[in-house]
């Protein structure tokens, strides 16, 4: 029995998305790479992965965004697409 795929969409800098979908973070300085380094261990404990499937080229300048809690203050923003679908313990969908 197999699990139905799932997404979640995320409005996340814009400046991650190098990091995010090519695992590049030589564009960061230190304190944004510490901030996508909490976001990634939030997304491994929320949802088992951290994979972005697609990144909207569309960019707003948003004060309020999904990476904020990880202490990125205001900047531009794009959507970002991941799978979430559970998988099964032993690497099974």
């Amino acid at each position: 029995m197999g699990s139905e795929f799932s997404t979640e969409v995320f409005m996340l800098p814009s400046f991650w998305a190098s990091a995010l979908v090519n695992g590049d973070t030589s564009g960061l300085d230190p304190d944004d790479e510490a901030a996508l380094d909490k976001f990634t261990a939030y997304m491994l404990h929320q949802y088992g992965q951290c994979w972005c499937l697609d990144v909207a080229s569309e960019e707003n300048f948003l004060r309020h965004h999904d990476a904020s809690r990880f202490g990125v203050l205001a900047c531009d923003c794009c959507e970002y697409i991941f799978d979430t679908t559970r998988r099964a313990s032993n690497g099974q969908r």
